[in-house]
């Protein structure tokens, strides 16, 4: 498949086979991370692989799990990352870009993914024994997608490019739909 095909291909898949994911592809995913580009090339991504226990770790951090076998979690090294020289640190953009080559990564071998971003930050750090200078950025879970599966009614719905893009600047631009508070979840207790 191709770059393009791959990537109208994929969605974030809300229900996974049991079927398990297979360590070479697992490893696979990893190395490509590897490879992702981050700020002055200093790789400040940690990444915690989650299977079996770990797993039922994490879904007492959240909802969001569809049944996923395997997943990843993706933090930055806040004493690793870049920071520029008017205080910007570039680490979750580091991590972020390492979990979307992960998660193109995996629709190349046919495992699907969703990015989950919701979770009890306290409770992850507790049962993970994450070190204060982690900073958690997001879960990739990674598995076969149930037969059933298929993408999210609103996936297809894509803005057009005028609405996303500009050039120049941004005199043209006009405020969007206030979206907060819209998606509550409670996180388990």
């Amino acid at each position: 498949m191709t770059f393009t095909e791959i990537a109208e291909k994929r969605y974030s898949v809300r229900n996974f086979s049991q079927r398990p994911v297979e360590k070479e592809k697992l490893q696979h995913i990893l190395e490509m991370g590897r490879l992702s580009p981050t700020g002055v090339n200093w790789q400040p991504q940690r990444l915690l692989v989650m299977e079996g226990e770990a797993m039922e770790k994490f879904a007492r951090c959240t909802f969001f799990v569809f049944g996923a076998q395997t997943g990843i979690l993706v933090c930055y090294d806040r004493n690793v990352s870049w920071t520029s020289d008017w205080g910007t640190n570039i680490g979750s953009i580091d991590a972020t870009m390492v979990m979307s080559t992960m998660m193109y990564a995996a629709e190349e071998q046919g495992l699907g993914t969703i990015i989950i971003g919701g979770y009890n930050e306290d409770r992850l750090r507790e049962l993970f024994k994450m070190p204060d200078y982690l900073e958690p950025v997001g879960a990739l879970l990674i598995g076969y997608p149930a037969p059933e599966s298929k993408p999210h009614p609103v996936y297809h719905q894509r803005k057009p490019m005028s609405d996303t893009v500009f050039y120049g600047d941004f005199s043209e631009v006009t405020p969007g739909e206030d979206h907060a508070g819209k998606h509550r979840v409670r996180f388990p207790d």
